[in-house]
């Protein structure tokens, strides 16, 4: 049942949530809906599921995640937008505000994904709701701040030719233009790496400085569980896909050893119960090829022409992930081979972003001429 409600004619969301909450919208289970009439104190509650129970109360055995599916998703979901605030009477609590919808968007979560989260949860998304989410979100838009080690190349051979090894592949985050590529490691590692592969590179910043080091976190055992855990999860993954950075045991074993005896024992039986429910689910992906591959062959002298000319191209695109085909304008950045399958590395103006592309995945390619 929804209470009627007022909303303020302007939505103003504090940076705390504001406390008692007046007006409230309670949805049937498997979660409760809690906001203020100016929709700037947003709670969110879900009954404990029976794989959240304390470590010490946990079956050995695999059991069942839920008899709702929809609502452990939603509920890890929420979770990245807001802030945990407990379990009371077998119930979490989360409680969204201007500072964690702001927090979300400094880490790229998507506010649609919040949105489907709560309708999965038959959660009512009204327009004073949705435009409050919108306005705290909007928060962590407006700047991004982030030190960052820049690699420059005099050619785009020179870059291609490095992102093209593999052990140097591995210092790359992002390609942002033909020449220009954001790494993921410190200039000191960088050159290092760089130089013990035969390259030489300037780096007149690369010198040792005196860092203060950081304060320790004390860390609860709950949140000591939740990250050994988390841990061993990033670690199954390497089973299945390259990881950006190669898992390391050696830091959890030390986070295991801090933990009581029975505690572990649990711990290791819950690890079993998320390494057999990642093969179930990577076991029930549907795998979905193009229909008819395409010929490579057949695109080369197309992005050749494109490079030399510094020319866009029209691309109709198979993506597998989403089963369908789409079209996208891209600039070409250069041509690269993995594992015997040619690939097109390119900034996508679609995606905003420079993306990878399989040759035998374009169904249709043309090359457009660059407006001045």
């Amino acid at each position: 049942t929804v209470a009627p409600s007022t909303v303020a004619p302007s939505i103003a969301i504090p940076t705390s949530p504001l406390s008692p909450p007046v007006t409230s919208q309670t949805i049937e289970p498997p979660a409760q809906l809690t906001v203020d009439e100016s929709h700037s104190h947003i709670t969110i509650t879900f009954p404990t599921p029976l794989f959240s129970m304390p470590l010490f109360s946990m079956p050995v055995v695999p059991t069942p995640l839920s008899s709702a599916p929809n609502a452990l998703s939603a509920q890890a979901v929420i979770a990245g937008f807001a802030d945990y605030g407990g379990r009371a009477m077998g119930v979490h609590h989360y409680q969204i505000t201007a500072a964690t919808l702001a927090r979300a968007a400094a880490q790229e979560l998507g506010l649609v994904g919040l949105a489907a989260a709560l309708q999965s949860l038959a959660i009512p998304l009204t327009p004073p709701l949705w435009q409050a989410l919108q306005a705290g979100y909007a928060q962590g838009q407006q700047l991004y701040l982030q030190p960052a080690t820049l690699l420059r190349a005099s050619d785009t051979t020179q870059l291609a030719a490095l992102h093209q090894q593999r052990p140097l592949a591995a210092l790359f985050a992002e390609i942002l233009s033909p020449t220009t590529a954001l790494l993921a490691v410190d200039p000191t590692t960088a050159l290092t790496t760089l130089q013990q592969h035969g390259y030489s590179a300037q780096s007149p910043q690369c010198h040792t400085t005196t860092q203060p080091s950081a304060t320790p976190v004390a860390l609860s055992q709950p949140d000591r569980e939740r990250l050994w855990l988390a841990g061993q999860l990033y670690t199954l993954l390497a089973e299945h896909l390259p990881l950006p950075v190669p898992p390391s045991t050696q830091p959890l074993h030390a986070l295991y050893a801090t933990l009581p005896v029975a505690t572990q024992a649990a711990l290791a039986a819950q690890r079993q119960v998320l390494a057999e429910q990642l093969r179930s689910l990577l076991d029930n992906l549907p795998f979905t090829p193009p229909l008819e591959p395409s010929d490579p062959a057949a695109w080369i002298p197309l992005i050749d022409a494109a490079l030399e000319q510094k020319q866009l191209l029209q691309m109709s695109y198979f993506t597998a992930g989403r089963n369908l085909t789409t079209h996208r304008l891209v600039e070409p950045y250069w041509r690269e081979e993995h594992r015997g399958v040619p690939y097109l590395r390119a900034y996508c103006h679609s995606a905003g972003r420079v993306l990878t592309f399989r040759l035998d995945r374009v169904e249709a390619l043309v090359v457009v001429k660059r407006e001045t």
